[in-house]
């Protein structure tokens, strides 16, 4: 609450139960502050999801809800939701890569490794000029994707092929998210194939998902020096 005394917040990602005062309360007190120049949007944040809570919230003043454990296409989805007409950004048709040669447009029938500009959108999204918080979706995604391989390969072993399809679907949504579309766009056919049959090489395709896994990982390790390059055209 002291800070929006001295600085403005496009979106704050509220926790329902906080140590000190409550996330309803704190919400309702910054609605009420008539001093604010503008208000934020406020996104719920709580463990409990049950039916009717994100019209609870929003009928307390919040402007949308996240249940937990926070999933990063969800996040990504809410933070759209809540951008500014004039902040909305149209996901690139053509993906971005660095080169030595500079920029370089690629088709996304061959997609590459990481298109930046997913990254770069989703920090125009929520004002990160620093990249705390793209380190935060970048942490969450890396630290949340090995249980992913853990899940398919326990349910392509038990022949769970329920489990094996949410699996796969979870590893392709989420790199998409922080745009890993070559591994995405993998996991997505191997998605598509397990819904009707299993492949015969089915654990040969997980492992080549692993090694691109493997290959995001790296890029975005070095993910400062990519995001938000001048492109060719810019002085």
């Amino acid at each position: 609450l002291e800070l929006l005394n001295h600085a403005q917040f496009d979106v704050i990602l509220m926790d329902i139960q906080m140590p000190v005062m409550e996330g309803i309360e704190t919400t309702l007190r910054i609605r009420r502050n008539a001093d604010l120049p503008r208000q934020p949007r406020i996104i719920a944040l709580t463990a409990h999801a049950f039916q009717g809570e994100r019209e609870r919230y929003i009928a307390l003043g919040m402007d949308d809800y996240i249940p937990k454990p926070i999933e990063i296409e969800t996040l990504m989805e809410t933070l759209r939701r809540c951008a500014p007409d004039s902040q909305m950004l149209e996901r690139p048709r053509r993906a971005r890569v660095q080169s030595g040669d500079g920029e370089a447009d690629v088709p996304l029938d061959q997609p590459p490794i990481i298109d930046w500009r997913v990254l770069e959108e989703y920090a125009t999204l929520v004002g990160d000029t620093d990249g705390t918080i793209t380190r935060e979706l970048i942490d969450l995604y890396l630290s949340s994707t090995p249980s992913l391989f853990e899940r398919l390969q326990a349910a392509v072993q038990n022949n769970n092929s329920s489990e094996a399809v949410r699996a796969v679907h979870d590893l392709g949504s989420t790199s998409a998210s922080i745009g890993g579309l070559r591994l995405s766009k993998h996991a997505r056919a191997l998605e598509r194939q397990l819904r009707y049959e299993r492949p015969s090489d089915v654990h040969e395709r997980i492992d080549e998902l692993q090694a691109m896994f493997q290959a995001v990982q790296a890029e975005l390790a070095d993910w400062q020096t990519h995001m938000f390059a001048p492109t060719s055209g810019d002085g």
